[in-house]
């Protein structure tokens, strides 16, 4: 079956797949296709039979993708504990054409997520946490972050370095808050 029909099925019977990224990421996403743009696709990102935000996919990006049991095992689990049901992604999600779309989405809502990438300088994939700052449609500007919460510095992201893009999932959520808490907090001392 052709990857279009594929994901047209996910976006419409919101059935479960799983997109692998071409390397040097090399991930499997599992998720429910919410968006299917020209340039990207979005998920509603599966985990442990949780929903959990959602991943930016590059079409470039994707290796290729799978329909196996173990998706439709937790379609099926998913389904029975009505999280299918429930599963309502924001409407902009869907209505999203663009890089830009997504990225003044994100700015306005909550800009923080996690990016895998590959550095132009040393080829390595990486994965950050970053708030974002500003964007176009091909670049992002972002500050990164490490796990303790440390700001490492602004960087600035070519699109077609990016391999996925998780928004909105419980990890950057709570990231954000506490860094962004924590900020707040420091600035009211001085």
């Amino acid at each position: 079956m052709s990857f279009e029909r594929k994901l047209n099925e996910s976006l419409k019977w919101k059935k479960i797949l799983q997109i692998t990224t071409e390397r040097p990421d090399n991930r499997n996403y599992d998720g429910i296709v919410v968006c299917i743009a020209k340039e990207f696709i979005i998920l509603a990102q599966e985990i442990d039979y949780v929903f959990d935000g959602f991943v930016l996919i590059p079409r470039s990006k994707i290796a290729y993708f799978e329909e196996r049991e173990e998706q439709e095992f937790s379609y099926q689990l998913l389904l029975d504990s009505g999280a299918i049901q429930q599963l309502s992604p924001p409407d902009w999600i869907g209505d999203c054409r663009t890089y830009r779309d997504v990225f003044d989405h994100i700015l306005k809502q909550h800009p923080w997520m996690t990016v895998n990438w590959v550095c132009p300088r040393c080829d390595d994939i990486h994965v950050d946490t970053a708030l974002l700052k500003d964007s176009d449609n091909h670049s992002l500007s972002v500050e990164l972050y490490n796990r303790a919460g440390h700001s490492l510095g602004e960087a600035g992201w070519v699109v077609s370095k990016i391999f996925s893009m998780e928004f909105e999932s419980g990890y950057t959520n709570k990231f954000g808050y506490f860094v962004d808490k924590r900020r707040v907090g420091e600035s009211k001392k001085s």
